[in-house]
């Protein structure tokens, strides 16, 4: 593991991976919404302010969202995601089952 990342249980994982995508719905509602508003709500309104031929309704939702999406990207993996390892668990998972295996063999039974 590197230095950002911390050691965590298959639940802790599991809840921490909920909250990460939460958050990142919770976003996606809100540069959604500034995409419909400032794209539907003020092209629809007859606003003829424009800026070097181009409207302001126009400006602000592509280029206005743009810079919403990487301020808030970089916010939110800095604040609420976790470095940890996805694959740790399964493989400690699987060595233990194997070793049951083994012992069963090893008593005389059969595998499961």
């Amino acid at each position: 593991m590197d230095k950002k990342s911390k050691p965590m249980t298959y639940s802790e994982k599991h809840e921490q991976c909920k909250k990460e995508a939460k958050v990142t719905l919770i976003f996606y509602a809100i540069c959604f919404a500034w995409w419909m508003i400032t794209g539907w709500g003020l092209g629809l309104g007859g606003n003829n302010v424009f800026i070097m031929g181009i409207p302001l309704w126009f400006w602000l939702s592509v280029f206005g969202l743009l810079a919403i999406a990487f301020v808030g990207t970089v916010i939110i993996v800095r604040k609420y995601f976790v470095n940890f390892d996805l694959g740790e668990d399964d493989a400690e998972r699987i060595e233990s089952v194997v070793s049951l295996e083994d012992m069963q063999e090893d008593e005389g039974g059969e595998k499961a």
